[in-house]
Order: C-alpha cells, then structure tokens, then sequence
C-alpha cells in the first residue's frame, strides 16, 4: 500500500488530506465498504492489519459529521466532457 495510514483523523482538513492520497495513489474506495472487502487492484495491496486501519480511519472521518468522504472522493474523480 502506497498511502501512509494516519494514526487518527480528527479534523476535516486531515479527512481531506487522506482521501485526497488515497485517490492519488489509485488506492481509493466506496468509503462504506469494508477494507477487507475490497479487491485491490494493485501489486501492493493493502495487509488485513491495514484494511482493519482503513476501516477505522473512514469510521472517524463518518464521526468528524461534516466531511462527506464520498463527496470528497467524487469531486477527485475527473469531469468527462
């Protein structure tokens, strides 16, 4: 896994700063799936003790109650003309 999990997220511009790596680094996700579920397309997937991290990162950025991590990883995705 490319993206540097933080120990927490307690702040929205740390929310933002995440999900923005997370779709930098082609490692982004439905934030309402669980980690573990996901099938990575990558050569460096993500460990089980990463996808539990995962989890409760995204757990955190749901309880901040003003970041929309779906919302945010959308506005990542480039507009199709």
């Amino acid at each position: 896994m490319k993206t540097i999990l933080p120990s927490t997220i307690s702040t929205e511009q740390q929310a933002v700063d995440f999900l923005t790596m997370l779709h930098n680094n082609g490692e982004a996700f439905h934030p309402e799936d669980n980690a573990h579920d996901i099938e990575w397309g990558n050569d460096d997937p993500p460990t089980p003790d990463q996808c539990d991290k995962l989890n409760s990162l995204m757990e955190q950025i749901y309880d901040l109650g003003t970041v929309d991590p779906c919302a945010v990883l959308l506005e990542l995705l480039p507009i199709e003309e």
